[in-house]
């Protein structure tokens, strides 16, 4: 998961800092473009890019529609497996699927241009998921870590309660 979250995450910073100095003409970068999302694919899957390909990543997510970045990144995201390994790593695999899910759903609005809307269900489920997680963590934890964890927890309890803003 790391590893094409982290590629995903590479490849998106580095081809928006390229795109800048990217001057091909325009037939190149159109066609550059329309091969972007195919190509950003690629780079997660692999975890590697090349400099022509962060070059058409790069225009395609600057300059496109960005209802067709939003449809083409959804579709880079639910390929990606966030499965992470290792015991410790299996504990976290629903919070993040569920993290996938709701960036899913915010990239599927954005898609129709909608913002926002209804991602209640989505955000329910990341806490479901995660809190089993958390409670995991927290048990295996330094009680010093745990009790200091708690703590930051209990004093975010006024904020929580304050309803007039």
């Amino acid at each position: 998961m790391r590893r094409q979250l982290g590629g995903a995450i590479g490849v998106v910073l580095v081809a928006a800092a390229t795109a800048a100095a990217a001057s091909d003409e325009h037939v190149a970068r159109r066609a550059g473009r329309d091969d972007a999302p195919r190509l950003l694919k690629e780079a997660v899957r692999a975890g590697n890019v090349d400099a022509s390909a962060i070059a058409s990543i790069a225009d395609w997510v600057l300059n496109e529609k960005e209802e067709k970045v939003a449809a083409g990144l959804a579709e880079v995201l639910g390929d990606a497996d966030p499965a992470a390994t290792g015991l410790s790593g299996e504990r976290w695999n629903g919070t993040a699927r569920a993290v996938f899910a709701l960036f899913g759903a915010a990239l599927r609005q954005g898609e129709s241009n909608r913002r926002g809307d209804k991602l209640g269900p989505e955000i329910s489920a990341v806490v479901s998921a995660a809190a089993p997680a958390v409670a995991g963590a927290l048990r295996e934890a330094d009680p010093a870590a745990g009790a200091a964890f708690l703590a930051l927890l209990g004093s975010l309890g006024p904020v929580a309660d304050d309803q007039d803003h």
